[in-house]
């Protein structure tokens, strides 16, 4: 792995008002079998709830840096707060989750083996059903029990339909497998994904002016594209266990994925308000 095993990571948690499964999340991430990282939390406006929670990992920190980006709520500003917690990450890798995505104890270590220069990340996902969400979140399902990780486990929860499918837990070398579609934005997801710092900050970031739920995801991978850098996939190696959730508001998804379809189109790098854009208010 050369000069990979001291490479600064920062695992960047997007959140907003859920301090029930953020719990769970970041207890995931001080449970992992790779310590080199730390944890920036991007919180979108959260209330005092959270703010304590993040506050009592802090504390009892197990060595891992737990850092709190939080801005005030007025409204989905998502690719905002993103931005803020990337500018202050120390880490020369990111890697983006979503507040409501659990990690398995590999999960860190998994994207440090995949991380190459001139690639992006595609992490994949397990979705769980609503009821066993509410099991997880009231304590009913230990994430923790020995076990659970483990892929005959899996296997039953999707048997059971409470997660829609167990084989991103299969782990294959694919070896260059991965790089065989390397212009597959689609399969670059929000709750799972990693990219050099460098790279993200040639680009100038996620884009601001996406307001409201869609697109911003998808913005970022385009320019990201459009800039040379290449997608990997992290089929099969690495994954989340996404929790269930309402959806959001999509009132402005059809004008944000015009944009995105627009760029790609164009070849466009940079986005209409950036890092560099940001006055900070």
């Amino acid at each position: 792995m050369g000069q990979k095993e001291h490479m600064k990571i920062s695992v960047i948690v997007s959140t907003y008002n859920r301090p029930d499964a953020l719990r769970l999340v970041l207890d995931s991430l001080c449970r992992q079998t790779d310590q080199n990282f730390e944890v920036d939390i991007a919180d979108d406006g959260s209330k005092k709830e959270t703010r304590d929670l993040i506050a009592s990992f802090v504390k009892a920190s197990s060595g891992i840096p737990i850092r709190h980006f939080w801005q005030e709520d007025k409204g989905f500003r998502k690719a905002r707060i993103l931005n803020k917690a990337a500018s202050g990450a120390n880490g020369e890798y990111l890697i983006f989750i979503d507040g409501d995505c659990v990690v398995p104890p590999d999960f860190v270590s998994e994207h440090r083996s995949l991380a190459e220069p001139g690639y992006m990340v595609a992490g994949s996902r397990i979705l769980t059903g609503e009821a066993f969400a509410k099991d997880i979140l009231t304590g009913k399902t230990n994430l923790f029990s020995s076990g659970f990780w483990s892929l005959p486990n899996l296997i039953l929860l999707a048997r059971a339909k409470a997660v829609n499918r167990w084989l991103p837990a299969l782990s294959l070398p694919l070896g260059v497998l991965r790089k065989a579609k390397p212009r597959s934005w689609k399969t670059v997801r929000g709750c799972n994904w990693g990219v050099w710092r460098r790279d993200y900050e040639a680009v100038d970031g996620v884009d601001e002016s996406f307001e409201g739920w869609g697109g911003e995801d998808s913005d970022i991978v385009i320019r990201l594209l459009n800039s040379g850098v290449r997608v990997k996939s992290g089929r099969m190696c690495s994954y989340v266990l996404h929790l269930w959730h309402p959806e959001f508001s999509r009132h402005n998804s059809e004008r944000n994925f015009q944009i995105v379809y627009e760029r790609l189109r164009n070849g466009v790098t940079k986005p209409e308000k950036g890092i560099s854009q940001d006055s900070g208010n």
